[in-house]
């Protein structure tokens, strides 16, 4: 009843939460890490009861600022924003985090780090992807991966770049799963109408 919500259960943590995914029975929540999120942070998996339990973790880059699960709960996928301390004295490198996800036995899941390394900073500036800010020249730090959306027929994942303009495309139908692309998200002159 939305007008008489009830709290149905709660999660301690010893970590911000910074996103959370239910699927077919388990809840999936990204945490920065506790002491200093320019550190890698883990993605928490529970149970989805009325007494939540820790079934596992797994490994994420860091700042894992939005987790998915796919529809059909083969994957989840984190963007880790890599955000830099205030003063740029520590710049992580963003990434995202795919677990090829096993229901039935989730600690074997597969857990694979995705990085910028690859990329160019003339192509992808070229391909209309903003990148600035003292790391510009380096796009593994520059990228700030932030939110996930995977695509229903579990082939693809795009994730947004924000601060970039840009969004990443990630390949989920080899036998590890890659960034295919980093695309612009192109840009509209709101002074012409």
């Amino acid at each position: 009843d939305p007008s008489n919500p009830i709290k149905g259960a709660s999660i301690a943590l010893n970590a911000t939460a910074q996103s959370v995914a239910v699927n077919s029975g388990y809840i999936a929540i990204a945490l920065s890490n506790s002491s200093d999120p320019t550190q890698n942070g883990t993605i928490a998996l529970y149970t989805a009861s009325t007494t939540p339990a820790l079934v596992t973790t797994f490994p994420a880059g860091a700042l894992p600022d939005s987790v998915a699960f796919s529809e059909n709960g083969n994957f989840i996928i984190a963007a880790n924003e890599g955000e830099p301390s205030d003063d740029y004295t520590v710049d992580p490198e963003g990434s995202i985090t795919v677990i090829n996800f096993n229901s039935s036995s989730p600690a074997s899941s597969v857990v694979t780090q995705l990085g910028f390394e690859s990329f160019n900073t003339a192509a992808l500036t070229a391909n209309g992807v903003r990148l600035s800010g003292p790391n510009a020249s380096n796009p593994s730090k520059d990228l700030e991966p932030e939110y996930v959306t995977i695509s229903p027929d579990e082939t693809k994942a795009f994730v947004s770049l924000q601060e970039n303009n840009a969004f990443a495309i990630v390949d989920l139908t080899g036998s590890t799963p890659s960034i295919s692309s980093v695309i612009g998200a192109g840009i509209k002159d709101w002074g012409t109408g």
